[in-house]
Order: structure tokens, then C-alpha cells, then sequence
């Protein structure tokens, strides 16, 4: 009798006995989101030397903004434009940096020499001129090809990585090999005439 008694106490002392406190686990620490680029562009894409041309810019998450070659000192901004006026053709590199991380881009302005004179009318359809930002570039780096035209009812480009209008323009390719691009450009009486480019892929 008294043994179970005994055991009748010690069952009720467990039964009343504190529980243990739950270990809570620490929040987890916040991600620093990493800095992006929105944009990064200019207009034009191809300019006579020391002609202004539109860099514009817009970035997020980042605390400090920078162009190469150095331009001017900038903020970071969510849509920003300023001038530059190249003297040859240009690759600019923006780098966005923040606590997260930091990101980059490029692009480039192709400055060209002064226009030929244009093809009289009746003597057929002109490429002028047909220029690459990089001469070389490493597998998978944009590259800026220019060309102008006149005289020219269609524009057609071998390979044809890029739909061409019959207007001087620009077109930014990446390649994987080195590539010769060939601009042709027709007139209304099938008469054509071509100009061509080497980027050579390192």
C-alpha cells in the first residue's frame, strides 16, 4: 500500500513539473538585395567626332554610380541623361555598386569620319561606311556595328543577325566566333553594292 502510494506521489510530481521553454530560432538576417541596372544606352549610337550624343543611365539598389572612361561625378539615379561628345569610337562601362554586390554594363558610341558624298541619283544605292565599336572582343561581348547609306531602297546584312533599315542606324550583335558582316545595299532596279566588317573573336 505505501509502495503504491509512493508511485502515486512521484507520478503526480512529473505530472505537475514545468515544462521546458521552447528554443525559438533567431530570425533570419535580411538579404541586401544586389545593385541592378535598368538601362544603359545612347542616342545616337554613331556620331562625327566631338558631336554630342545622349548617355543615359538607371540603376537600383546601389549607393554609388560609375562611368568609364570617367566623365563627370554621378548619382545614382532611377533615369539620369548627360552629354558626351567622343573624339573616336567609344565603349563606356557603367558600374553600379551597393551594399549587395555590384553590377555592370557597356555600350558604345562608333564615331565616323565625314560622310562621302552620296551616290548621285541614277548611279545606284551606296554603303558609305560600315564600322565596328571593337575590332576584337572576347566571346559573348556586345559589339556596335554602324553603317550609313544612301540611295538605298532595302539593306540587307550577312549574317543576318539584325533586320537593317535603308537609313543609317546601328545594331549591337555578341559573338561566339570571329565574323565577317557584310552590308548590302539595293535600289528599286536590283543594283547593289556591299561594304564589309572583321570582328575577331579572341
Amino acid at each position: 500500500m505505501k509502495r503504491a502510494l509512493a508511485a502515486a506521489g512521484v507520478a503526480a510530481l512529473l505530472g505537475c513539473a514545468p515544462e521546458a521553454p521552447e528554443q525559438r530560432r533567431p530570425p533570419p538576417a535580411p538579404v541586401t538585395p544586389a545593385p541592378k541596372i535598368l538601362h544603359f544606352y545612347a542616342h545616337p549610337g554613331m556620331a562625327a567626332p566631338g558631336e554630342s550624343v545622349l548617355l543615359c543611365y538607371g540603376v537600383e539598389d546601389a549607393t554609388e554610380v560609375r562611368i568609364e572612361p570617367r566623365v563627370r561625378d554621378l548619382p545614382p539615379s532611377f533615369n539620369r541623361c548627360f552629354s558626351v561628345a567622343p573624339k573616336r569610337s567609344t565603349t563606356y562601362r557603367l558600374t553600379a555598386t551597393g551594399p549587395g554586390g555590384s553590377a555592370a554594363a557597356e555600350v558604345s558610341i562608333v564615331v565616323h569620319r565625314a560622310s562621302a558624298t552620296p551616290a548621285p541619283a541614277g548611279e545606284g544605292p551606296l554603303v558609305e561606311q560600315l564600322l565596328a565599336s571593337h575590332q576584337e572582343a572576347a566571346p559573348g561581348q556586345p559589339v556596335t556595328l554602324c553603317y550609313v547609306v544612301s540611295g538605298a531602297e532595302a539593306v540587307y546584312l550577312d549574317p543576318p543577325l539584325a533586320a537593317l533599315r535603308p537609313t543609317s542606324s546601328c545594331f549591337t550583335v555578341t559573338l561566339s566566333e570571329t565574323t565577317t558582316f557584310t552590308v548590302t545595299a539595293t535600289d528599286g532596279r536590283k543594283r547593289k553594292q556591299s561594304r564589309q566588317v572583321t570582328v575577331r573573336v579572341r
